[in-house]
């Protein structure tokens, strides 16, 4: 996939990385790249949880939800 070559590039000529969680700590180690990592939470979650607390995602007419990102081709490309 194109925006993983990017992701990987990037990553090798970053010298500061600000992940979500301990998988991308445990991902970026296996690429060899151990220092400068800082754990600062995951957005979208924080925003669902934000959004649960706030009522904004009440709803008696549909439970539970589910949250997907929907946007690389092999996952909404039909033959």
């Amino acid at each position: 996939m194109p925006e993983e070559i990017n992701r990987v590039l990037t990553d090798h000529v970053s010298s500061m990385f600000f992940i979500p969680s301990e998988t991308a700590r445990i991902n970026l180690n296996k690429e060899g790249i151990r220092d400068n990592i800082f754990t600062v939470g995951d957005v979208m979650y924080d925003m669902i949880k934000i959004s649960i607390e706030k009522g904004f995602l009440k709803s008696s007419f549909i439970k539970p939800y589910y949250y997907v990102t929907l946007h690389r081709p092999y996952n909404v490309e039909s033959e």
